[in-house]
């Protein structure tokens, strides 16, 4: 494939063998983007491999954005972030960044890969990148890029969230972040994409038109967890969850409702924090496997019903508030009562 120089780009064909700021030698290309590239390099003194990124157009806006991504990604302090591990300017006159070197393979590349992926992987992997974003969102920080190919699947399993070249700090709302979210396990979990605006728009809340509910393209999906993503994609934002964090909640506890019992030997670990790196059980299945229905104990139901009201109260008004209270204590009581 060959590619035209766009204004501003350095046009050097190939940087394999150049040692950069001194110490880290580029071994080979990784990829290229429409305004950097990627290689692989190692750290002459330490051998220590990474991923090396060189921004090729010396225009304000790309110098602006690749600045950014540094700051902020850094600056979100959770382990699901890839880490900006060094940055400067090349011999020439290139900046670049150094990041740590990933295993595994994007969402995006998953979904090619497989015609449909394991409803439990997605929803794990969501819950995952929800509590990345939580920890943004808890610090000001939108992503507003959010997509599979952004998400990295690492070796052992984990999320890590990449790209905050679009994300801004301070003045935008988290919902867009939580349609973007939806989206992706919309897509991921149905194989079909929602409207979708362009990348330029990313901070504005209302998408081209309605999706439809994820029920209807993929009756596979639990009605708990379908509920969760559809309202994350609602097309009013004052209707969409408040943030990532709730969201993650809510999608914790519609796991846990639908799998319709307690069954720890096939639980899914999800982290109450992973920026605290502790981990813990669900004490049951995320995801129901299909076919298999069995009643839920008086205890698991009780739990369900009181944890999704709770979900849900965080992002309503007082008065809506109380209503649903009421019913939820009302609907507890009389399952536990049968």
């Amino acid at each position: 494939m060959s590619f035209r120089a766009a204004k501003g780009e350095n046009t050097r064909r190939s940087r394999v063998g150049d040692v950069i700021d001194g110490k880290w030698r580029i071994e080979g290309m990784l990829h290229r983007g429409l305004t950097a590239t990627v290689y692989g390099a190692v750290h002459l003194r330490n051998a220590r491999r990474v991923a090396l990124k060189i921004l090729r157009l010396d225009q304000p806006v790309f110098r602006e954005k690749f600045q950014r991504e540094g700051s902020l990604a850094n600056a979100v302090g959770h382990p699901g972030v890839v880490k900006i591990l060094d940055d400067g300017v090349t011999e020439d006159g290139e900046r670049f960044m150094v990041l740590e070197l990933l295993s595994g393979s994007s969402l995006e590349r998953r979904a090619e890969r497989a015609a449909r992926l394991p409803i439990e992987d997605v929803v794990r992997w969501g819950c995952e990148l929800l509590d990345v974003l939580g920890a943004a969102h808890a610090r000001g920080i939108v992503h507003r890029d959010v997509r599979a190919a952004h998400v990295q699947v690492t070796g052992d399993g984990s999320v890590r969230l990449l790209d905050f070249g679009a994300a801004a700090r301070g003045f935008d709302d988290p919902r867009s972040d939580v349609w973007a979210v939806g989206a992706m396990l919309y897509t991921l979990l149905s194989g079909r994409t929602v409207p979708r605006w362009e990348m330029h728009d990313a901070c504005h809340f209302a998408p081209p038109e309605r999706a439809r509910s994820l029920r209807d393209v993929a009756p596979d999906v639990p009605r708990a967890i379908c509920g969760v993503i559809d309202r994350a994609l609602a097309f009013d934002k004052n209707d969409r969850w408040r943030d990532a964090s709730s969201m993650r909640e809510a999608l914790r506890f519609a796991s846990f409702a639908a799998a319709g019992e307690a069954d720890t030997e096939r639980a899914i670990p999800i982290a109450t924090s992973r920026a605290d790196d502790d981990r813990q059980t669900l004490p049951s299945t995320p995801v129901a496997l299909a076919g298999r229905r069995r009643r839920i104990s008086k205890v698991v139901a009780v739990t369900v019903a009181l944890g999704a009201a709770l979900a849900v109260l965080l992002s309503m008004d007082p008065y809506s508030r109380e209503r649903i209270a009421r019913a939820a204590s009302h609907a507890s009581h009389a399952i536990a009562a049968r």
